[in-house]
């Protein structure tokens, strides 16, 4: 069963910007390993008998659409947007030609 050990699970915390008690990271710690141990099992189930995806739109064997095939999507073109007016109302506030909006991230220094 993969294990994490405290210095593992700390780094995971700073990475997601977690505050973690000890207490927390305990349980975060279970948590993860409970999760690692399914993945885990999940890959080493191999049936023959399943054949692997070949895009989440095919349905497996035939080949045949599932709903549609990757080519039958609409194509990826430029279209006008919504008018400046109808922005500026959507806007909490607006300034600069630009949306403002809370400042949600902290910057370092």
């Amino acid at each position: 069963m993969p294990h994490l050990d405290d210095d593992q699970l700390q780094a995971l915390a700073r990475l997601a910007r977690l505050d973690l008690t000890t207490a927390d990271r305990e349980a975060l710690g279970a948590d993860l390993e409970r999760i690692l141990a399914y993945v885990e099992r999940l890959a080493g189930f191999d049936d023959p008998a399943v054949e692997p995806l070949r895009h989440p739109n095919l349905e497996v064997g035939d080949g045949e659409p599932a709903g549609h095939r990757p080519d039958d999507l609409r194509p990826d073109v430029a279209r006008s947007g919504l008018p400046r007016s109808a922005l500026e109302a959507l806007a909490p506030a607006w300034r600069d030609d630009r949306f403002e909006v809370p400042r949600t991230v902290e910057q370092d220094g």
